[in-house]
């Protein structure tokens, strides 16, 4: 539903912006069992503007690897193709140089369906 997507017009000074990062990233790292010394990629802690793109870094992609497995109780094998599909659907930094490999998670999901 792209209804509610856009930025929030919160500003870096915001208390309330402070809060909402504090929760997601709690959140991220409860729901994924990230141990604190790990940082959490900052994807996971901001919105985007629109709320609406569909790719995350590798790093955001692996630390969701063992939550993806339990939700589909996948085997130690189908674990393996998963981080297999990370890596086999990473796109590349635009024109090479601009950003950072990256994975599309609807063409991973959609992947991950597949898998029986």
């Amino acid at each position: 539903n792209p209804l509610p997507s856009g930025g929030s017009n919160l500003g870096p000074t915001s208390d309330k912006l402070a809060d909402q990062v504090k929760t997601r990233e709690h959140n991220f790292r409860f729901l994924n069992q990230v141990p604190e010394n790990i940082p959490t990629p900052s994807e996971m802690v901001f919105s985007s503007g629109s709320g609406l793109d569909p790719h995350i870094s590798m790093e955001s992609a692996l630390l969701q690897v063992n939550r993806i497995v339990s939700a589909r109780k996948f085997d130690n094998n189908r674990k393996l193709v998963l981080i297999k599909l990370v890596d086999v659907l990473a796109e590349d930094p635009q024109f090479h140089i601009f950003g950072q490999r990256r994975v599309n998670v609807l063409l991973l999901n959609l992947e991950l369906d597949k898998i029986k």
